[in-house]
């Protein structure tokens, strides 16, 4: 008769082949969690960077400005003392005159390094992600010690711990796993599955219909872009591996460089 019917029906597949694929891909995942976290390790270490950087202008400006204060007072003892010898004719008018240009020089030069100060300060303040206006004092750092170090251990020191290498490190690894799931593709799709039917108001033979059975899916012919794209997985793995090394090089240069600027400072 014409009337509605219903049935039931279900499926479950386990795959079994693909699991070794699913694994990799797992594992990728990973990897770019941990290219992630040592990025986020990069631009904290940028933060910290700019932030010492603002701090220690500031001091320095805060330094001339204070020799500035005193080269004000300096000149102008030194002027009145010059002043004096003119008249007594013991210094010519060209030293007066040269002894109160030095004078307006500094006092034209710490009004702006005020100007400088301030600036530097609502700079850092915008670092530091607060109102720009906010009161800032800083305190002195202490001097550097005249311990050296050891250039050969601080490069080393920097390429086990700058996450630039890190995250060159883990490209590498992540572009060999994915040069493997591509590879993976080659293995036959093998699967359980299992397969249920059953109406509920309808009679025939027979009433409940399952199947249990082993599902393959295999592409044998591909006309070699399965391995052409593995080629292409493989130079990924090439190119990580010429990043990684000029990562590497790069972070030694720069650990050189700064090396010799520290000796350069110390001895000045």
């Amino acid at each position: 008769p014409r009337r509605l019917t219903f049935y039931v029906t279900g499926q479950i597949n386990q795959p079994l082949s693909q699991l070794y694929r699913i694994n990799l891909g797992l594992k990728q995942l990973g990897v770019g969690r941990e290219i992630a976290e040592q990025q986020l390790r990069l631009q904290r270490q940028t933060v910290v960077n700019n932030v010492r950087r603002s701090y220690y202008a500031i001091l320095q400006t805060q330094s001339s400005l204070r020799a500035s204060e005193e080269a004000i007072r300096l000149y102008q003892e030194l002027d009145r003392v010059t002043g004096e010898y003119v008249v007594q004719q013991v210094a010519l008018k060209a030293d007066g005159l040269e002894v109160r240009t030095r004078l307006e020089k500094a006092k034209y030069d710490a009004p702006s390094l005020r100007d400088q100060l301030a600036t530097q300060k609502e700079q850092l303040n915008q670092l530091l992600g607060r109102d720009a206006q906010t009161e800032l004092r800083v305190s002195p750092v202490p001097a550097l010690s005249a311990d050296e170090t050891d250039p050969a251990a601080a490069r080393e020191q920097a390429l086990r711990r700058r996450p630039e290498i890190k995250e060159a490190e883990l490209k590498v690894k992540y572009a060999e796993y994915d040069r493997k799931i591509k590879k993976s593709e080659l293995i036959p799709e093998i699967g359980l599955a299992f397969n249920y039917v059953s109406p509920l108001n309808t009679n025939f033979l027979p009433k409940n219909v399952a199947g249990l059975g082993v599902s393959v899916s295999w592409e044998p012919f591909d006309w070699g872009r399965k391995k052409r794209e593995a080629s292409e997985k493989a130079r990924s793995i090439e190119q990580a591996a010429l990043a990684l090394r000029e990562a590497e090089n790069s972070v030694q240069a720069e650990v050189n460089v700064k090396y010799r600027k520290l000796q350069q400072a110390r001895q000045m």
